[in-house]
């Protein structure tokens, strides 16, 4: 009676085992969908990661290339203003010689 009574309790033992089994191994295909989704969420991210690098890096070219032009720009205008200063003082020379001779020439005509 005792060792029936071992027999039916191992057979218990093996049938709890194999339910914990069982369990484990649902357990362990679960992890396993996870640890998949967990690498195709790096993956997504490295993705986004190279992609966000990729237009800084062109973003940065961008504002170079900005800079460089703007450089071009401020030169031209600084060249623009400074011809403008000298065509402002010839007008001005000009303005005095011209007021100069009005008054020499009203002043020839009064002793005339």
């Amino acid at each position: 009676l005792e060792v029936n009574d071992e027999i039916e309790n191992c057979k218990d033992d093996i049938a709890s085992l194999e339910r914990e089994r069982e369990k484990m191994k649902h357990a362990l295909s679960l992890a396993e969908k996870d640890k998949l989704n967990i690498l195709e969420r790096c993956d997504g991210l490295e993705y986004l990661l190279n992609k966000e690098q990729k237009e800084k890096c062109e973003l940065e070219h961008k504002v170079e290339a900005a800079q460089f032009n703007l450089r071009g720009l401020q030169k031209k205008y600084e060249d623009v203003k400074g011809s403008l200063d000298l065509a402002n003082n010839k007008a001005e020379k000009a303005r005095n010689d011209h007021q100069r001779s009005q008054m020499e020439s009203n002043r020839l005509k009064a002793e005339l």
